[in-house]
Protein backbone atom coordinates (compact mmCIF):
# COMPACT_ATOMS: atom_id res chain seq x y z
CA UNK A 1 0.00 0.00 0.00
CA UNK A 2 1.51 3.37 -0.78
CA UNK A 3 1.49 5.86 1.99
CA UNK A 4 1.49 9.69 1.56
CA UNK A 5 2.50 11.83 4.11
CA UNK A 6 0.12 14.88 4.89
CA UNK A 7 1.44 18.47 5.68
CA UNK A 8 -1.07 21.26 6.80
CA UNK A 9 -1.07 23.27 9.99
CA UNK A 10 -5.18 23.44 9.54
CA UNK A 11 -5.95 20.27 11.61
CA UNK A 12 -9.15 20.58 9.84
CA UNK A 13 -8.39 19.72 6.71
CA UNK A 14 -5.84 17.30 7.78
CA UNK A 15 -8.29 15.14 8.83
CA UNK A 16 -10.10 15.28 6.09
CA UNK A 17 -8.09 14.55 3.65
CA UNK A 18 -6.74 11.58 5.87
CA UNK A 19 -10.43 10.41 5.79
CA UNK A 20 -10.53 11.08 1.78
CA UNK A 21 -7.17 9.26 0.89
CA UNK A 22 -7.64 6.24 3.52
CA UNK A 23 -11.45 5.60 1.86
CA UNK A 24 -9.19 5.90 -1.78
CA UNK A 25 -7.26 3.17 -0.68
CA UNK A 26 -3.64 4.77 0.47
CA UNK A 27 -2.17 4.62 3.64
CA UNK A 28 -1.69 8.38 5.35
CA UNK A 29 0.88 9.97 7.99
CA UNK A 30 0.02 13.52 8.95
CA UNK A 31 1.95 16.56 9.90
CA UNK A 32 1.29 20.02 10.91
CA UNK A 33 4.53 21.41 10.39
CA UNK A 34 7.10 21.04 8.03
CA UNK A 35 9.44 19.70 10.95
CA UNK A 36 7.23 17.29 11.80
CA UNK A 37 6.84 15.61 7.98
CA UNK A 38 10.87 15.65 8.03
CA UNK A 39 10.88 14.00 11.65
CA UNK A 40 8.16 11.48 9.76
CA UNK A 41 10.22 11.28 6.43
CA UNK A 42 13.82 9.96 9.16
CA UNK A 43 11.51 7.00 10.79
CA UNK A 44 9.50 5.65 7.62
CA UNK A 45 9.09 5.42 3.71
CA UNK A 46 6.19 7.15 2.31
CA UNK A 47 5.62 7.29 -1.49
CA UNK A 48 4.35 10.93 -2.14
CA UNK A 49 3.99 14.26 -0.01
CA UNK A 50 1.14 16.24 0.30
CA UNK A 51 2.05 20.05 1.43
CA UNK A 52 0.44 23.10 1.68
CA UNK A 53 2.66 26.11 1.05
CA UNK A 54 1.95 28.02 3.66
CA UNK A 55 3.05 26.66 6.62
CA UNK A 56 4.73 28.19 10.32
CA UNK A 57 8.16 28.27 10.71
CA UNK A 58 9.66 25.93 7.42
CA UNK A 59 7.42 26.59 3.91
CA UNK A 60 6.43 23.93 2.24
CA UNK A 61 8.92 25.13 -0.51
CA UNK A 62 11.61 24.89 1.92
CA UNK A 63 10.60 21.25 2.71
CA UNK A 64 10.08 19.99 -1.26
CA UNK A 65 13.86 21.16 -1.12
CA UNK A 66 14.87 19.30 1.85
CA UNK A 67 12.82 16.24 0.46
CA UNK A 68 14.37 16.63 -2.98
CA UNK A 69 17.81 16.74 -1.91
CA UNK A 70 17.25 13.89 0.62
CA UNK A 71 15.58 12.16 -2.15
CA UNK A 72 14.88 13.07 -5.70
CA UNK A 73 12.00 10.80 -6.55
CA UNK A 74 9.54 10.99 -3.75
CA UNK A 75 6.93 13.13 -5.82
CA UNK A 76 6.36 15.80 -3.99
CA UNK A 77 2.24 17.90 -4.70
CA UNK A 78 1.91 21.83 -3.43
CA UNK A 79 -1.26 22.80 -2.45
CA UNK A 80 -2.15 26.55 -1.74
CA UNK A 81 -5.26 28.93 -0.97
CA UNK A 82 -3.27 31.72 -2.35
CA UNK A 83 -2.71 30.81 -5.89
CA UNK A 84 -0.68 32.33 -9.03
CA UNK A 85 0.61 31.71 -12.35
CA UNK A 86 3.86 32.64 -11.26
CA UNK A 87 4.60 30.87 -8.14
CA UNK A 88 2.88 27.44 -9.63
CA UNK A 89 5.89 27.86 -12.34
CA UNK A 90 8.57 28.37 -10.12
CA UNK A 91 7.61 25.23 -7.76
CA UNK A 92 6.85 23.01 -10.76
CA UNK A 93 10.63 24.04 -12.08
CA UNK A 94 11.80 23.41 -8.18
CA UNK A 95 10.83 20.48 -8.66
CA UNK A 96 7.17 20.00 -7.16
CA UNK A 97 5.02 17.34 -9.04
CA UNK A 98 2.35 19.24 -9.07
CA UNK A 99 0.57 22.35 -7.31
CA UNK A 100 -3.05 22.11 -6.57
CA UNK A 101 -5.26 25.22 -5.65
CA UNK A 102 -7.17 24.73 -2.14
CA UNK A 103 -10.42 23.84 -2.73
CA UNK A 104 -9.56 21.58 -4.51
CA UNK A 105 -12.07 18.69 -6.20
CA UNK A 106 -11.21 15.36 -4.16
CA UNK A 107 -10.97 14.05 -7.99
CA UNK A 108 -8.84 16.19 -9.30
CA UNK A 109 -6.62 15.61 -6.34
CA UNK A 110 -6.98 11.35 -6.93
CA UNK A 111 -6.12 12.20 -10.14
CA UNK A 112 -2.62 14.22 -9.18
CA UNK A 113 -1.98 11.16 -6.52
CA UNK A 114 -2.34 8.52 -9.05
CA UNK A 115 -0.38 10.08 -11.74
CA UNK A 116 2.48 11.13 -9.06
CA UNK A 117 2.46 7.34 -7.96
CA UNK A 118 2.83 5.74 -11.19
CA UNK A 119 5.77 8.69 -11.39
CA UNK A 120 6.92 7.31 -8.51
CA UNK A 121 6.81 3.21 -8.83
CA UNK A 122 8.78 3.87 -12.14
CA UNK A 123 11.39 6.02 -10.78
CA UNK A 124 11.88 2.93 -7.90
CA UNK A 125 13.70 0.20 -8.14
CA UNK A 126 10.60 -1.62 -6.92
CA UNK A 127 7.37 -1.07 -6.10
CA UNK A 128 5.68 -1.41 -2.65
CA UNK A 129 3.35 -3.88 -4.27
CA UNK A 130 5.51 -5.60 -5.85
CA UNK A 131 8.38 -5.77 -3.51
CA UNK A 132 6.71 -8.83 -1.15
CA UNK A 133 6.74 -10.63 -4.49
CA UNK A 134 10.51 -10.10 -5.54
CA UNK A 135 9.38 -8.94 -8.62
CA UNK A 136 11.03 -5.80 -10.30
CA UNK A 137 8.19 -3.03 -11.02
CA UNK A 138 10.48 -2.65 -14.19
CA UNK A 139 9.57 -6.10 -15.63
CA UNK A 140 6.01 -5.60 -16.06
CA UNK A 141 3.96 -5.23 -12.68
CA UNK A 142 1.35 -7.78 -12.33
CA UNK A 143 0.07 -6.02 -8.95
CA UNK A 144 -1.99 -3.14 -9.11
CA UNK A 145 -3.05 -0.62 -6.70
CA UNK A 146 -5.19 2.67 -6.63
CA UNK A 147 -2.59 4.48 -8.68
CA UNK A 148 -1.35 1.04 -10.48
CA UNK A 149 -4.43 -0.05 -12.10
CA UNK A 150 -4.36 -3.42 -13.79
CA UNK A 151 -3.50 -2.81 -17.26
CA UNK A 152 -6.64 -3.40 -19.40
CA UNK A 153 -5.28 -5.63 -22.62
CA UNK A 154 -5.65 -3.82 -26.17
CA UNK A 155 -6.00 -5.85 -29.25
CA UNK A 156 -5.22 -3.24 -32.27
CA UNK A 157 -6.83 -4.03 -35.33
CA UNK A 158 -5.18 -5.36 -38.22
CA UNK A 159 -4.58 -3.53 -41.10
CA UNK A 160 -6.98 -3.73 -43.47
CA UNK A 161 -5.77 -4.47 -46.92
CA UNK A 162 -9.12 -2.87 -48.46
CA UNK A 163 -7.92 0.55 -46.38
CA UNK A 164 -4.41 0.38 -47.59
CA UNK A 165 -5.86 0.87 -51.51
CA UNK A 166 -8.46 3.18 -51.02
CA UNK A 167 -11.92 2.44 -52.58
CA UNK A 168 -12.15 0.45 -55.43
CA UNK A 169 -12.39 2.05 -58.25
CA UNK A 170 -15.52 2.31 -60.40
CA UNK A 171 -16.07 -0.06 -63.52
Amino acid sequence: MYTILIVDDEANLLEVLAVALENMGYGTVTAETAEEALAVLEEREVHLVLSDLRLPGLSGRELMEKVKAANPDLPVVIMTAYASLKEAVEIIKEGAFDYTVKPFELDALEATIASALRYYALARPTSPCCATSGKSRRAAPTCSSPANPAPARKSWPRPSTTAARGPKPPS
